[in-house]
């Protein structure tokens, strides 16, 4: 990729995309790998520095949902690649990550009111806010900063 074509709210959006892009990876590997220990781990956090009393975590008995979420994860890795690889073309697939973790933010939210909290819900609530207001802040920039893409979508 020419870096000098490219606008500088451009290259920071391609660096956002690849920070992300190996996030999902990284955290899919260990969602796949090593479930429990790393929701225990987030839990043990939890306890050590915010006093946040957790039950302790169990092997889930649905391994079916636990598929689903680590496809979700592989579709969140391709968008982010995806865009940063192409974006002229690509640039539509942001809005598919922005509203991906929208919607997990809001659905983790919730569970961190249910009757049993986990400290990791509260964890992924928060990183997913996060998530969706940096990438929205940088796609913004990033349109904005050219007018034909800002147009196309208008």
């Amino acid at each position: 990729m020419k870096d000098f074509r490219y606008t500088r709210q451009e290259r920071h959006m391609f660096l956002w995309l690849r920070l992300l892009l190996a996030a999902f990876l990284l955290i899919g590997l260990l969602f796949a790998f090593v479930p429990v220990s790393l929701f225990q781990y987030l839990n043990d956090i939890g306890r050590a520095f915010f006093n946040f009393s957790s039950p302790p975590v169990r092997y889930p008995p649905m391994e079916f949902w636990w598929i689903l979420s680590l496809g979700y994860k592989g579709v969140l890795a391709f968008a982010c690649f995806q865009a940063q690889r192409n974006w002229f073309r690509n640039h539509h697939f942001v809005p598919l990550v922005i509203l991906g973790k929208a919607i997990s933010a809001m659905g983790l939210t919730l569970l961190s009111f249910s009757d049993k909290p986990q400290f990791y819900f509260l964890t992924g609530a928060v990183s997913d806010g996060l998530i969706v207001l940096l990438t929205w802040y940088f796609y913004g920039k990033a349109l904005n900063s050219r007018p034909e893409l800002s147009s196309s979508l208008a």
